[in-house]
């Protein structure tokens, strides 16, 4: 018999659930889908929100199904190729031929080796391996933390205690993104990590995959900062250069000036500015306009990628633009969605057609209604139903180079509380 769309997806979700060992998804809180949020994108380079999965799980009322991108990193997640070689898995029931009568006599003794396997399968999981012992209470352990300096690059120290593990895969994790976890001793009491870009940060500790403590840490900067992406420190642009005739960005000579390659990879530059003194606006009601120009098409940059970054308390609001022929490139993100341009028609955002014009982008959230438009025309429009968030800042992301000519952040009433000119 066929299995439904939706039986297919639940027994994906057992099969996740088994694999984490958690116990019955109906007990987890926000905190295991938080953790299950950081391990589906460490697995996948996927996000999918907190509200997302707790869609999927049924513990939020939501009559739409799960996207592909959605599925898509669930199956991977769960062990599979995608959500197609999923669903082909588990859609039909196949019936196994019937053994021939001369094999059954070793049936018997296939049995017992198999048994004798799986006891002894368990025996190792449950008592060798040190992972499957039990996590005391996260009141066991401690984690605090300090900023060296103010400004950037910042280093912030880290106490910790975490004596109280039952085995030494101890971590701590910088924010959200858990390609920034570090290894430290279980009996350590002191790390310090670098951060080189303004934010707000919730930094972990982890015993294994467990968040056992975390906190808020918050970087500001009331200058603009721009760096170029490289590997393992990023070069920073000299303040000065920075604005000029009446923009903020760069040049591709302002890149070679800091004896940076632009092909045949091309550098992602930064412009961030996160204000000590914002505050006040929340990612469900708020205003943001400003105008770009794309700087560098030559080569690998002929899709003249941009993204605006709309910072927030541990979360953000990410608006891709490129050229018109690019578009399936791109990925649109706002708290509690993620939208695949592969998978989505996102023309809109596809507006860097010549260089050398400035392209208008404004982006309305009314009570959750989240629209985005583009040279005065609305071109993506969808409900943000995740928490909201507070907006501590802001971030300009070329693919190459390019300028800003303004920005202007609006309350809900329409006044500018936060505009810039340059």
């Amino acid at each position: 018999m066929r299995k439904t769309e939706a039986i297919i997806i639940q027994e994906c979700l057992l099969g996740i659930e088994a694999k984490l060992g958690w116990g019955r998804s109906q007990e987890w809180s926000n905190q295991e889908f938080e953790e299950l949020s950081e391990l589906i994108l460490a697995a996948t380079e996927v996000s999918l929100s907190t509200t997302t999965l707790k869609r999927v799980w049924g513990r939020v009322n939501y009559a739409s199904s799960p996207s592909l991108t959605t599925l898509n990193a669930l199956a991977v997640f769960a062990g599979a190729e995608n959500w197609r070689s999923f669903r082909l898995q588990v859609a039909t029931n196949i019936k196994l031929p019937e053994p021939e009568v001369q094999a059954q006599k070793n049936y018997f003794r296939i049995g017992a080796a198999v048994l004798a396997l799986l006891l002894l399968t368990f025996f190792i999981v449950a008592v060798i391996r040190p992972e499957s012992r039990a996590i005391p209470p996260d009141s066991a352990f401690t984690f605090e933390s300090r900023s060296i300096t103010k400004g950037l690059p910042n280093s912030v120290v880290f106490e910790y205690h975490a004596d109280a593990a039952p085995f030494d895969e101890i971590y701590i994790q910088q924010s959200w993104d858990s390609r920034k976890r570090v290894r430290v001793p279980r009996n350590g009491r002191t790390h310090t990590s670098q951060y080189y870009e303004p934010g707000y940060f919730n930094a972990k500790l982890l015993v294994g995959d467990h968040v056992v403590r975390h906190h808020d840490i918050y970087i500001t900067s009331d200058d603009w900062v721009g760096l170029i992406d490289h590997s393992p420190t990023p070069v920073y642009l000299p303040n000065r250069n920075l604005i000029s005739g009446g923009s903020l960005g760069s040049t591709p000579d302002d890149i070679r000036a800091m004896n940076v390659n632009l092909q045949p990879n091309v550098p992602v530059v930064t412009f961030s500015k996160v204000p000590s003194d914002f505050g006040g606006l929340f990612s469900n009601n708020f205003g943001f306009s400003t105008r770009i120009r794309h700087g560098y098409d030559t080569g690998s940059a002929i899709c003249r990628f941009f993204r605006l970054i709309i910072l927030l308390k541990d979360d953000a609001i990410i608006i891709p633009l490129s050229a018109p022929g690019c578009i399936a490139e791109l990925n649109l993100y706002f708290p509690g969605q993620q939208v695949d341009g592969s998978q989505s028609d996102l023309s809109g955002l596809g507006v860097f057609d010549d260089t050398r014009q400035w392209q208008d982008l404004q982006v309305v959230a009314t009570e959750g209604l989240f629209n985005i438009f583009t040279n005065g025309q609305k071109v993506f429009q969808d409900q943000m139903d995740d928490t909201p968030k507070e907006i501590v800042g802001l971030r300009f992301e070329f693919d190459g180079s390019g300028a800003v000519d303004f920005l202007d952040y609006q309350n809900n009433q329409g006044e500018s509380v936060w505009r810039e000119d340059f």
